[in-house]
């Protein structure tokens, strides 16, 4: 996670407890997205409603959503977002 940043990607699904808080608040803490499925749409809530209630979620949508969600914001990243990483450039070089 840390070496992507701001383009890590969290998606927390139906489950319990809250360690998908934390994973959350990691994401967060480098300008990550946090992607939440509804809490109504999921057989267990405790983990979705954990991450809303810490208000670590950008994007809160029944779980079938979230993918396209992705794509949209994958689509529209500007070039320096690529998925890949770029070589850094040593400047003294």
């Amino acid at each position: 996670m840390d070496d992507r940043r701001e383009r890590a990607i969290g998606v927390i699904l139906s489950g319990m407890g809250s360690d998908g808080t934390l994973g959350l608040g990691a994401i967060k803490e480098n300008a990550g997205l946090a992607l939440v499925q509804e809490p109504a749409s999921a057989k267990f809530d405790t983990m979705q409603r954990n991450a809303i209630e810490a208000g670590l979620a950008d994007i809160i949508a029944p779980a079938q959503e979230l993918p396209l969600h992705i794509l949209c914001l994958r689509a529209s990243y500007p070039a320096r977002h690529t998925l890949h990483r770029q070589p850094r450039v040593d400047p003294a070089a």
